[in-house]
């Protein structure tokens, strides 16, 4: 696919992956549905059953799909920051960009193009990124918790659990469309704008904002 706008035309890929993050967060979403009708026909019985009952019904799967959300999430988000800094630099100032992590992407890289640009730590969108990331990481490169004769010898890097797992997986699935938002209070140039509006969002949503 490809995306123009005025002297600028780019491959679109980056909305496929997009979709497919929407596809999943709607089956999601349907999942946790059944969990929440599961909760409410199993009210009375002892927590320990309902908790068995539960992992047996739906463990695996609410992992399974949060695991995929969170990959998603960060392609997505890698692919909009390399289709922003491509759009604003050369092919030799972008082969020097597009190493840097995809937090230095959203944090760091875009003050390069707006002096004023600023995503604060103390934030909810940066803590957000930063978590995502870091579960994002210890699943792409795992490593296991080695425990022999009661000793610890290897700590392993299971992903960190936020104190809501589902809500912080809705949110991170909203980091896209909230990171571009952000984005677009600093930077309404056309190469944003042909970026919001390769991923089909509609401009009139972060005029509202």
């Amino acid at each position: 696919m490809i995306i123009e706008s005025n002297l600028i035309s780019a491959t679109g890929y980056h909305a496929i992956i997009g979709k497919a993050l929407d596809l999943q967060v709607k089956q999601y979403t349907e999942l946790w549905n059944e969990v929440q009708e599961f909760g409410a026909t199993t009210v009375g019985k002892c927590e320990s059953d309902r908790w068995r009952l539960y992992f047996e019904k739906f463990g695996f799967r609410v992992d399974t799909s949060r695991l995929i959300i969170t990959v998603l999430t960060c392609s997505f988000l890698e692919a909009l920051a390399n289709f922003y800094i491509a759009s604003k630099t050369d092919a030799d100032q972008f082969a020097v960009l597009e190493g840097a992590s995809i937090l230095e992407k959203w944090v760091t890289i875009p003050r390069f193009y707006n002096p004023r640009y600023e995503l604060p730590k103390d934030e909810q969108l940066y803590q957000d990124l930063k978590l995502v990331i870091t579960s994002r990481n210890a699943i792409a490169h795992p490593k296991p918790l080695v425990v022999v004769d009661g000793a610890n010898v290897h700590k392993g890097n299971i992903p960190k659990k936020s104190a809501d797992e589902h809500a912080f997986t809705l949110r991170s699935a909203s980091l896209p469309m909230r990171l571009l938002k952000h984005l677009w209070k600093y930077d309404q140039s056309r190469e944003t704008n042909l970026l919001i509006f390769s991923c089909g969002y509609d401009l009139m949503e972060f005029n509202a904002d």
